[in-house]
């Protein structure tokens, strides 16, 4: 301890753990791989994680029982998909059960560094900490893509320094003409990140004496550049913005209808003027753009609540027709010619074909007990229900993408074993728990 205050004497020390932090929350949630490394972002952090995860094991001797069971979840779900590929089907594609398993390992050595260097910023810090530090990474990836988008030159200077290949390139020169496009994480699962760290932001305003609280405004702003740049990356987002009606409710609960009518319209009145101007002055004259993105309300056939990806979708849910699929898959999740296996981007379709009932049964259910985890490590009634609409979220969208929720519990496991349940779980607590940015 002495130790760590003698450091944060040093000229610039705090100030380069925070850049070190930011690079390595950023690395988290949005890796990418640049043409002078051999690994990802994410990867280079997660070795260094990894190495100082080892060195606590060696230190201490023993690791968090709820760390383990993650790790076991973890393996659990790899084996049940190296049964389907390899034993029943001689597929041998691997990407499920590594992405949905064996990842479970990686997110936890990355996540261990993030937390090992709020640490080292703060003796201090809880839950809250996180939630600020996600909204900033956010802010950033937003303010890329909007660069990306507005000035195409930066974008073709940023393919040339990262691997793409082919086809992911010359479809991301094609859509960032008309969607946003930012750093490694793209596309809808970039609308879904904006509007995880939008959640973030209202149960920041609903913690008492936060700065959020204090400042209306700011809040209100941030959300709305988080749906601007939600909406634009993805139609997603649409679904995200009525789940987020819902999240306001469940937050205050059925006895305060009244404060949550307040509250979405001190949050979203502001969005809702400022955002309308701000697209109508940005993008009014892109037409491509915005009848992509508001294509669901309208389109050629003056059909409200339809789009043609929408139609796509609805002919992607196909089944299996035979009971060795149903029950244990097909091992597979690409076709041979490229793309997802039976051409289905559903989630739960694809969770089917690899590993069938067995396995998606498993895996949902195992996502589930993540959840409970997590719930049970607090007491704050508004953290858990932060975890618990994030998991309907998972559930429902699902429908659409075979998304995981699995980094994000990672990572708000391993920040809640490393505060105090006194700083996560007091009202006020969040008075002492900040980034310091704010």
């Amino acid at each position: 301890m002495s130790s760590n205050i003698f450091l944060r004497k040093i000229p610039f020390y705090p100030f380069f753990l925070k850049i070190l932090l930011f690079l390595a929350l950023f690395s988290y949630f949005y890796p990418v791989k640049f043409k002078v490394a051999p690994i990802s972002s994410a990867m280079i952090f997660q070795l260094i994680g990894l190495f100082l995860f080892l060195w606590k094991i060696c230190v201490k001797g023993k690791l968090n029982k709820k760390i383990i069971i993650f790790y076991g979840y973890g393996i659990l779900i790899f084996f049940i998909g190296i049964f389907s590929t390899v034993v029943f089907n001689d597929a041998y594609q691997f990407e499920y059960a590594l992405t949905k398993g064996i990842y479970i390992f990686f997110y936890s050595f990355g996540a261990y560094l993030i937390v090992f260097l709020m640490k080292r910023l703060s003796n201090t810090f809880s839950f809250y900490t996180i939630l600020e530090w996600m909204i900033y990474i956010s802010l950033v990836q937003a303010f890329i893509s909007f660069a990306f988008f507005f000035f195409p030159n930066i974008f073709e200077i940023y393919k040339n320094f990262v691997v793409l290949d082919e086809k992911s390139e010359a479809k991301a020169t094609i859509l960032n003409a008309f969607r946003l496009i930012g750093v490694g994480t793209m596309y809808a699962t970039a609308a879904v990140q904006y509007g995880m760290v939008m959640w973030g932001t209202i149960l920041l305003y609903k913690q008492e004496g936060s700065f959020f609280s204090k400042h209306i405004f700011f809040c209100s702003s941030l959300i709305c550049l988080f749906c601007i740049a939600g909406i634009f990356s993805g139609r997603t987002f649409f679904v995200i913005l009525l789940m987020t009606v819902f999240y306001i409710f469940f937050l205050n609960g059925t006895k305060k209808a009244f404060t949550s009518f307040k509250d979405f319209f001190k949050l979203f009145l502001p969005v809702s003027f400022i955002g309308a101007l701000i697209v109508f002055y940005l993008f009014s004259n892109n037409e491509k753009m915005m009848d992509w993105a508001f294509e669901l309300f309208f389109n050629s056939d003056n059909k409200l609540m339809e789009s043609k990806s929408m139609n796509d979708l609805s002919e992607m849910y196909l089944f299996p027709d035979n009971i060795k699929t149903w029950l244990i898959g097909d091992g597979r999740s690409s076709a041979a010619g490229g793309g997802f296996y039976m051409h289905s981007d559903v989630g739960y379709i694809r969770s089917l074909f690899y590993w069938g009932l067995i396995g998606t049964v498993t895996y949902y259910f195992i996502n589930y007990k993540f959840y409970t985890i997590l719930k049970n490590m607090v007491s704050n009634i508004y953290i858990r229900k932060y975890f618990l609409t994030i998991l309907l979220w998972f559930f429902i969208y699902n429908s659409k993408d075979f998304w995981g929720i699995a980094q994000y519990f990672v990572l708000y496991l391993m920040v809640l074993l490393n505060v105090s349940p006194q700083s996560h779980n007091e009202e006020k607590a969040i008075y002492k728990c900040n980034t310091g940015l704010t």
